[in-house]
């Protein structure tokens, strides 16, 4: 072993040093040469650290073996010029053609590695233009919409979901969406979101309120559904959330409307019929007092036509 890195560290007989060649190599050509390349190293070794840091902490881009690759591609290269700049004191050809063939090894490496790192880069590309997209709808959007995971924790919410349950993003990610559904409607949410889950239905809507801030209850339309990976695993659930707290309240004010007019028609039914029984009542009673008078009078007239024999043959 150590008689195989003697050999490749020794010189080469027969091949003499830059600064032994003759007469063009002057002291400050040297030296230009050799700050040039030692210069041009530093750079290299600047690139690959560079890379070698963004390949280990950004593991979300799909291009890190080859970005490893070309660590080590440029990093041979910073130490081929390394050995240019040497080569005046110590001619170690060996050892810098072997430098050279492992640069050229994790070179092609790397360039082969390239043609399907570009269509991985552009299917990330697209990934990321529509990720976008969503974010964009997301922060953007009228209708609250919430990121829930499997186990019902709100895990992102937007800026309109905030404003209708009047509560901050720090507040509401990390809870549960039973926490702010009262009884009797967290019971049936958490029953529908169990059939989604185990995929008995594909979504599922309803109308329930929300408890806010101050012990009050904003109503709101949920339609929710889930978020699945490219394997079609259910990964996350999402709740479109539409504030419909005015229509609510303007059913619940119609429907009080409604039973209080039916109660007074009621009312006001049972008092005609009331008053029209009195009335006729009151009209049978004064029949009778006519007929009773009209009975008296004509007994008063025969009594009369009785006394008097005259009367009755004149009339």
């Amino acid at each position: 072993m150590w008689d195989w890195i003697e050999w490749l560290l020794t010189d080469i007989p027969g091949f003499m040093p830059p600064s032994a060649g003759g007469p063009a190599w002057t002291p400050a050509l040297v030296s230009v040469h050799v700050f040039a390349n030692l210069a041009i190293a530093g750079s290299f070794f600047a690139v690959s650290i560079f890379l070698w840091k963004m390949a280990r902490t950004r593991v979300d881009l799909p291009i890190q073996r080859v970005t490893y690759a070309f660590c080590v591609f440029i990093a041979l290269c910073a130490i081929g010029r390394v050995q240019e700049a040497w080569m005046f004191s110590w001619p170690a050809y060996r050892l810098q053609g072997l430098v050279h063939l492992l640069a050229v090894i994790s070179g092609g490496f790397a360039v082969v590695s390239l043609p399907p790192l570009w269509r991985t880069a552009m299917q990330h590309r697209i990934a990321t233009r529509d990720l976008n997209l969503f974010e964009n709808v997301f922060q953007e959007s009228a209708s609250g919409i919430a990121v829930v995971s499997l186990s019902g924790s709100l895990v992102r919410v937007n800026p309109a979901f905030c404003r209708i349950t009047r509560r901050s993003a720090e507040e509401l990610e990390g809870m549960s969406f039973g926490e702010i559904t009262p009884e009797p409607y967290r019971s049936q949410d958490f029953a529908l979101f169990g059939q989604l889950l185990n995929g008995s239905i594909p979504n599922y809507q309803m109308e329930k309120p929300y408890s806010i801030p101050g012990g009050a209850q904003v109503w709101v339309l949920l339609v929710a559904s889930l978020i699945r990976d490219q394997n079609g695993r259910p990964v996350y659930a999402l709740g479109m959330v539409t504030d419909i707290n005015d229509r609510v309240h303007a059913q619940q004010e119609l429907h009080a409307f409604r039973v209080e007019l039916e109660a007074k028609t009621r009312t006001l039914s049972e008092r005609v019929a009331e008053l029209t029984s009195a009335s006729r009542g009151t009209a049978d009673s004064a029949l009778s007092r006519l007929t009773e008078l009209v009975d008296e009078l004509r007994s008063r007239a025969a009594e009369r036509a009785g006394r008097d024999p005259g009367v009755g043959a004149n009339a």
